[in-house]
């Protein structure tokens, strides 16, 4: 599901606070490249990793 770079950030606070103290295993998000921004200032300081999505004209 793609979201505005709001919406986004948004998505990724409710994240990091309803995964807050999981640490058995890994969380990534890969939001869509405009918002890859505001997802990162968001979290940075969190265990969550940040991924790219990679798009090419032929997929």
């Amino acid at each position: 599901m793609n979201k505005t770079p709001s919406e986004a950030q948004l998505f990724a606070n409710a994240l990091v606070n309803a995964l807050a103290g999981f640490n058995s295993f890994d969380i990534y998000i890969a939001p869509v490249f405009v918002a890859l921004d505001r997802v990162r200032e968001v979290v940075s300081s969190s265990n969550i990793k940040l991924a790219a999505q990679n798009m090419y004209y032929e997929d």
